[in-house]
């Protein structure tokens, strides 16, 4: 009973995609492996300035992405504290219901200038169409 309510209105096709998606997964995992296996054998042996330079380039690469990292860290280290305290004193000074004024007031300003001429022009968008 509870494994035909998995289907839906067509368990065969629900679990014939299933099965097929076990049997696919398990099929690349095994795909997987095997071509882990046989990659090394078939493989062209290239000089070891190649091997080299690739490491190099990955290194580099990762030394300049940890690099970058860093600097972004201590800047936003830096600067977050002094940020947040000038915010929490704004919060600090003025009052809540300030606040909920100005967002209402901000809401209804957006709602003036973006919702009402969008449903005007689309209203007479569908009138003039005949609808």
């Amino acid at each position: 009973m509870h494994l035909l309510a998995m289907g839906g209105k067509y368990p065969t096709l629900f679990f014939a995609l299933f099965f097929g998606g076990l049997f696919f997964t398990e099929t690349f995992v095994a795909l997987r492996t095997w071509a882990l296996g046989y990659w090394p054998g078939s493989t062209i042996c290239l000089p070891l300035t190649n091997y080299l330079a690739a490491l190099v380039a990955i290194v580099g690469i990762g030394t300049i992405a940890l690099m970058a990292y860093t600097c972004s860290l201590r800047l936003t280290l830096s600067i977050a504290p002094n940020g947040m305290l000038i915010f929490f004193r704004w919060l600090d000074v003025t009052p809540t219901s300030r606040i909920i004024a100005r967002v209402t007031n901000d809401s209804m300003l957006i709602k003036l200038i973006v919702v009402v001429p969008l449903f005007f022009f689309s209203g007479v968008l569908v009138g003039l169409l005949g609808a």
